[in-house]
This record gives structure tokens, sequence and C-alpha cells, in this order.
């Protein structure tokens, strides 16, 4: 597995942003001192994944919200064809720029639980799948054991992104009607700096992928996902 992904992430995006070179990254062990998702986790994760890829049916897929960013490292680590929206969220969604960017034969990915985003962007019942729903129509994984615990931990993963929200702008002072713009800005240093772990150890996690062998689909003492402490992030 090529790391050329990972190096040119942290060169153009992470180094840039914290401003330290790779040695401060160790910084983060701290708060970190193991990885985020057991083994049996990351391999439901890759299940998922893999569950995502083949319900898209060669598609686009479109990773919706700052939730699902390690299924893009995911992506990247596979070569799938998606656009990851950090920015589309249920405050967001319904912003003018997502009619031009999610065209009708996307397929739409989120963690859950209620299908708002894909709901309020009109899309087509079999065009999304969640982690975790309300309706089991819409589970990507319907078998897959515990998955709303797994989706409330990935929902608690350190991000590089605030929440995006709507905000106001107005031109030649305020002579002229305001434009609704979409507003995201990037975490503080100390949440940046464990995503940027976080990022590593998904990119080259190497836990098995098949989610029915680990004891994860079908077997009622498979095991349980556990939710992570409240994370101390490095100043």
């Amino acid at each position: 597995m090529t790391r050329s992904w990972l190096q040119q992430h942290f060169s153009s995006f992470v180094y840039p942003r914290l401003g330290v070179s790779k040695a401060t990254l160790a910084i983060a062990s701290e708060a970190f001192p193991a990885p985020y998702f057991t083994p049996a986790e990351m391999t439901a994760i890759k299940e998922v994944w893999r569950a995502t890829l083949c319900a898209a049916r060669g598609r686009r897929i479109i990773l919706a919200g700052r939730d699902v960013w390690l299924f893009e490292v995911l992506a990247r680590r596979s070569g799938s064809k998606t656009v990851f929206l950090p920015a589309l969220s249920r405050n967001t969604v319904g912003h003018s720029s997502w009619r031009s960017l999610i065209k009708r034969d996307d397929f739409l990915f989120d963690t859950g639980f209620s299908g708002t985003i894909p709901q309020k962007l009109q899309l087509h019942n079999k065009a999304w799948r969640l982690l975790s729903a309300n309706s089991r129509s819409q589970y990507i994984l319907p078998n897959l054991l515990n998955n709303r615990d797994l989706a409330l931990k990935i929902e608690r993963t350190p991000k590089y992104w605030r929440s995006a929200c709507l905000r106001n702008k107005y031109s030649d002072g305020y002579n002229k009607p305001a434009i609704q713009i979409i507003q995201q800005d990037l975490s503080d240093l100390g949440e940046f700096l464990n995503a940027a772990q976080l990022t590593q150890q998904l990119y080259l996690d190497s836990s098995p992928r098949c989610a029915l062998r680990a004891g994860l689909l079908k077997h009622p003492k498979a095991t349980q996902f556990k939710m992570p402490p409240k994370v101390s992030y490095a100043n």
C-alpha cells in the first residue's frame, strides 16, 4: 500500500495548519495513548465501507458531513470515487449550492440517524444509506451488530473541522440584500492534531476486513463496541 496520499495530505493540509514537523505529532500520543478504534471496530468499519461500495453500484459516493471523514480516508486507500462534503449538515442542507454539487445519480452515505440530509435533498430512497437509521430499510449493513453504538462512536471522533453554519453576507454595506453563505472553520489545534493522528491510524490499519469471520454480523455474543472516554485534547 502506497503512502503517497497520506504524505500529500500531511504536507498540504496538516503541516501548514500546525506549523510543525513530523516529530511534533508525537504530542498527540499524550491524548491518544492507544488506537481510537479497536481491531474489531476497525473490521466493522471496513465492512461498512465495503457494503457502501457495493450499494453504490459504481455510482459516485457522496460522503455527507464531517462525521464520515474517516470513510474518505478509506476511500483514498482503495482509490474509490467519492466526493467528501464536510460542510453538508442539517444546518446547511437548505443552501442552494448543494443542488449543483449533488447529482441525481449519486449515492449518499452518512452515519445516521433520521436521514434528514438525503430527505431534504429529495434523494430517492435507493440513492442513500446510513450506518444506523430509524428505518431498517435504510441501513447500509442491517446485520451488523451494535451498529448504533459504532455510529455514535464515529460521530465522537476528533475532527479537522467545526460544524458548518449559514451566515448572511452583505455587499455594498447594507444597501443590498444579504446572501447566505456556508461557513466552516477548522477545529482548534489540539483536536486538529488528534484528527491527524487518527488519520494515520486509519490509513495504515491492518485489521482484517471480514466482519463475518470476526463474528460481528451474526454471532449474538460478538464484541460490544466500546464508547470512548472523553478525549482531553492537546493544547
